[in-house]
């Protein structure tokens, strides 16, 4: 090593310099003015730690991108209301009912099921754990997708007996206000 004062070699043991007395430590330290210690004591230079704060930046930048573009994509209905509404989906546009039922069976409903009329499955519970009394009426909301209008029903009665009602059509139907009601004589109308 050499003495950054007097430029004689010294021997990198020494503290200071034999010939002019400078000091060692601080010649190191005027060797690495251009390097600074991290948290964990490595040593990183200026350009390395500019090129650690960019990538950081940009890591930031790309996870706030990917949260805008859920959002945008997925919607946020904040608002906490039951309103409808008609959403673009990628497939086809999905519509949200506001549905009232109307209980006019002669029997309490205990559940009550839909179905779109090429599915010979029911899907869950429209009620939920609700019950629609006779002659009582219930809102709930009803999602489908606009090229499925046509749908089938199906009510349980308190001891399971199911009555069934089909090829109802949600076409003329107004996503904000549309009535079902279900008759005694098996009858069921959609408007």
């Amino acid at each position: 090593m050499f003495c950054k004062n007097c430029g004689k070699e010294i021997k990198d043991t020494e503290k200071f310099c034999s010939y002019c007395g400078t000091s060692v430590e601080k010649q190191e330290s005027a060797q690495r003015k251009d390097v600074y210690t991290d948290n964990f004591n490595t040593v990183i230079s200026p350009k390395k730690n500019k090129l650690k704060s960019k990538k950081v930046i940009i890591a930031i930048i790309a996870v706030i991108v990917a949260l805008v573009a859920i959002v945008w994509i997925f919607g946020d209905d904040s608002s906490g209301s039951n309103s409808t509404s008609a959403v673009q989906n990628t497939d086809t546009q999905v519509m949200k009912f506001n549905l009232t039922v109307v209980n006019h069976t002669g029997i309490d409903i205990y559940e009550l099921y839909a179905s779109e009329t090429d599915t010979d499955d029911w899907e869950e519970d429209v009620l939920g754990d609700n019950i629609l009394y006779n002659g009582n009426s219930m809102n709930v909301t009803f999602t489908i997708t606009a090229n499925d209008l046509d749908w089938d029903f199906a009510i349980r009665d308190m001891d399971g007996a199911q009555y069934e009602y089909y090829g109802l059509s949600f076409k003329d139907c107004d996503v904000n206000g549309a009535t079902l009601v279900l008759d005694s004589d098996g009858n069921a109308t959609l408007n």
